[in-house]
């Protein structure tokens, strides 16, 4: 079945290394690719509990360039401030070359909900959640933005 298929190339998850965007160290984080949306977590886990993800990134729009170091490359999301840049570091070559391959599939990828992939497959963020997170001083929370609390049309 060929939707079935499509929906299994658009679903990765694994361990990767991401360098903070304040704090330039660099921290392993579980990553899940779900359709056209990268998740990253503290720790290993189902992808549906969005109250524990440090971070979304839509990949529509997004450039996927290769690095030379370290099994690296960068994730380029494109957004309403400019262009945000997320350094991220595979264990092997393999593993990264894995990673690029599905997140450039997904970058191109037009998933309809319903269609291409389950609507689960997208999470719905309750902004509560997201207002909840910053209130806390959370501030791997940044990934979000107030437009990933909708599935995207």
């Amino acid at each position: 079945d060929m939707r079935s298929s499509g929906v299994q190339r658009l679903k990765k998850e694994g361990w990767l290394i991401k360098q903070g965007h304040v704090v330039k160290s660099w921290k392993k984080r579980w990553f899940i690719l779900q359709g056209p949306q990268l998740l990253y977590f503290k720790r290993q886990q189902a992808s549906n509990d969005v109250t524990t993800m440090c971070g979304l990134i839509r990949m529509e729009g997004c450039e996927i360039l290769e690095e030379d170091s370290h099994h690296g490359f960068e994730i380029r999301e494109p957004n309403p401030g400019g262009v945000r840049i997320y350094k991220v570091r595979a264990e092997t070559t393999l593993e990264k070359e894995q990673w690029m391959e599905a997140l450039r599939a997904a970058v191109h990828a037009k998933v309809a909900p319903g269609l291409d992939a389950p609507t689960e497959a997208i999470p719905i963020v309750p902004m509560k959640v997201i207002q909840q997170k910053i209130r806390e001083g959370d501030r791997s929370f940044t990934g979000y933005r107030e437009d990933a609390t909708v599935i995207p049309a």
